[in-house]
């Protein structure tokens, strides 16, 4: 990895207070993420689909979003990015108001691609701040605590839904959640002055650089490493594939195809989001004491070892919960730490370039993985796409060893 600038004091307690509205932006978008699994099930019976148009759903909207999050994240370059986080939220909240009110499959589908796509620069922006405002030695530790706060949004969603569904159907429920966005969304862009500073240059000055940095960007070999890594890994990530499917086999697919029961569902999957929670902090903080490569290498083989568990499992609530924590406390952690590993080894004056090509590479090209783990799903069953969810860290494992101190 290259030689990090010496980490400078930041005031550190001066930086965790526009840390708290990153979290929160970020937050409303996991609360998003979160509640949609949790409505497919209704919407899969309300409009006659099948779990392949559940996968193409998420993989065209996750493919979008993906490769918005480059132009996105270059806005911050020319738009004050207190701007680009707030609006992001106030416009997802639009969109899940177009969700609760959607009259057939397209208009459910368009609203979430809608949705994917408005919230693209919160990735990007708050990962290049977050940069910012902290040094190498910390930065496992503040990335943890961008994603774990996140993930905290993920776990109020579950244990808020289950009882709303029952009382106000799914269209409701997701009404309900549209407040938090338009509160965190205003308040990004009303007191975060310091994420509103763009790149001071001369705009011909920006548009002459951009070719060469970018160029800088594609060369740097760890940062191929990474990205490469990360797109590989994406098969067993929680966000995006667990998150999806670990629902709908629960739901659907266990005790000879009948399912469990919507609460015990909802109670389960907050367990995996409990451990969304602890792991990314507690393995954030590993990471930044013993090395961000090992930890992320140790990381991935446990993640796919959980997978394999769970499978095994089969109907057992009793192995079934403390599996689910497990995968909660890994599967979930190692997104965080190639965030962290990007801003490490890009060069300061590049890294929001950097980050604007990890994260559509990364969650752009990796949503593939949502339509194909789809299909497989729907023709092979659940435990096929588990068996292979299970191989995609073991993949991206080796190609860690290639990063260059």
């Amino acid at each position: 990895m290259i030689r990090e600038e010496q980490d400078r004091d930041y005031h550190t307690q001066r930086r965790y207070k526009p840390l708290v509205l990153v979290v929160l932006t970020h937050a409303f978008i996991h609360m998003y993420h979160a509640l949609l699994p949790l409505v497919y099930p209704f919407i899969v019976i309300e409009f006659g689909i099948s779990y392949v148009a559940i996968g193409v759903l998420e993989g065209v909207s996750r493919f979008s979003a993906g490769i918005v999050q480059g132009p996105a994240g270059l806005l911050g370059r020319f738009v004050p990015r207190n701007v680009l986080l707030g609006l992001g939220n106030l416009l997802l909240a639009l969109s899940m108001g177009f969700t609760s009110l959607s009259a057939n499959f397209a208009n459910f589908a368009a609203a979430s691609v809608f949705g994917r796509i408005v919230q693209s620069p919160q990735h990007p922006i708050g990962s290049s701040l977050i940069s910012e405002w902290f040094g190498r030695k910390l930065r496992g530790t503040v990335f943890a605590i961008n994603y774990s706060g996140a993930n905290v949004g993920s776990i109020i969603v579950p244990l808020i839904a289950g009882g709303l569904f029952l009382l106000i159907g799914w269209r409701g429920t997701v009404g309900v959640f549209i407040a938090p966005g338009l509160l965190f969304g205003l308040l990004a862009i009303i007191m975060l002055p310091e994420a509103g500073k763009a790149v001071v240059t001369t705009s011909g000055s920006k548009k002459h650089r951009l070719g060469s940095e970018l160029i800088k960007v594609i060369k740097d070999s760890n940062s191929r490493v990474i990205i490469i890594s990360s797109m590989l890994s994406a098969g067993g990530r929680g966000l995006g594939i667990l998150s999806i499917y670990v629902p709908l086999y629960l739901r659907d697919t266990i005790r000879d195809g009948l399912g469990l029961d919507l609460m015990t569902t909802s109670v389960l999957y907050t367990i995996l989001l409990i451990g969304s929670i602890v792991g990314p902090l507690f393995l954030g903080r590993i990471s930044d004491r013993f090395g961000r490569v090992r930890t992320i290498q140790t990381i991935l083989f446990l993640s796919s070892l959980n997978i394999v568990l769970l499978v095994l499992s089969g109907d057992n609530l009793l192995l079934i919960t403390p599996v689910l924590l497990a995968m909660g406390f890994t599967n979930y952690s190692y997104s965080a730490l190639f965030q962290a590993s990007i801003a490490d080894v890009a060069h300061p004056s590049i890294r929001d370039l950097t980050f604007s090509l990890f994260f559509p590479l990364s969650f752009g090209l990796g949503a593939v993985w949502s339509f194909g783990l789809g299909l497989v799903a729907d023709q092979f069953g659940f435990q096929t796409l588990f068996l292979i969810s299970a191989m995609s860290p073991l993949v991206a494992l080796p190609f860690l060893w290639l990063i260059k101190d």
